[in-house]
């Protein structure tokens, strides 16, 4: 999804150098239908580690946030105000606090911002704590970049909003189908060595099929990397995926653990 993003960072930091190319780089629009930002996530991260193989972010010092921009309970009792969640629900104010104190915690200088938006028009009516942002994000630019995903439905006043500030470049998100999921997984186990056996990939789109409501990359990365774990360390001398090696029980349980995981976020007014 972010293929042609990670190549134009790539060739401006050759010229550039890494820094400038950050500072020069553009903040980055997702409008998306659901305004689920799980995919966008697990892109991100791929993003952040293509990114370090060519000395543009740096793994060791960096790290992948996820902010949701929205109303809360401020510093001062009762009071609604907005400000960013992180994704267990903590509330903050600023841009400025979460970055530093990711920092501090865990050592990191550098990386990639996602603000997910949420209520777009009453925040964008909170003109103080918007031109708060926008120094912010300049502030922090050189060393991270920005993306900033929001409802399609409000791309016009998004636009508005933050290219009067901002050079900003709007990345399309496809819809993900089962086949794309078929795709990435067929991909993965021949990085591995590992064949498909007969009917294995009819088998595979009719659980993706069950669980498609359920399933996105994160899912599936770890239920296929407790396959691919079982086919290697078997005795068999080539490894064959067989329709058996698909443990739905292994898929239900991952799913069940991911939504446990994401159940705890509290998105919204926090009463």
């Amino acid at each position: 999804m972010l293929k042609k993003t990670k190549d134009d960072l790539i060739n401006a930091s050759k010229k550039l150098g890494s820094e400038k190319a950050l500072e020069f780089s553009p903040i980055y629009l997702i409008p998306q239908k659901n305004n689920s930002t799980e995919i966008l996530i697990y892109s991100l991260e791929k993003l952040m580690t293509e990114l370090d193989k060519n000395a543009v972010l740096s793994e060791k010092n960096g790290t992948c946030i996820r902010l949701c921009a929205d109303f809360g309970i401020g510093d001062i009792v009762n009071s609604i105000q907005p400000g960013f969640y992180d994704d267990s629900g903590n509330f903050k104010k600023t841009l400025e606090y979460w970055i530093n104190e990711i920092g501090l915690r865990y050592h990191v200088n550098q990386g990639i911002v996602l603000i997910d938006l949420k209520q777009t028009k009453d925040l964008f009516s909170e003109k103080v704590w918007c031109e708060q942002l926008f120094r912010h994000i300049k502030r922090y630019k050189k060393h991270f970049l920005f993306f900033v995903s929001f409802d399609e439905s409000d791309s016009k006043e998004v636009k508005n909003w933050i290219e009067k500030f901002f050079f900003c470049e709007t990345i399309e998100v496809k819809t993900i189908t089962e086949d794309d999921y078929i795709a990435f997984f067929k991909l993965q186990l021949e990085q591995y060595g590992i064949q498909t056996g007969d009917n294995c990939a009819a088998a595979l789109k009719s659980l993706l099929s069950k669980y498609k409501s359920d399933i996105n990359y994160t899912v599936l990365d770890i239920w296929l990397r407790k396959i691919v774990w079982d086919v290697l360390k078997s005795t068999d001398s080539t490894p064959i995926l067989q329709n058996n090696d698909l443990s739905e029980d292994t898929l239900s349980e991952i799913i069940k653990n991911f939504k446990s995981d994401s159940s705890t976020v509290k998105i919204g007014f926090n009463l």
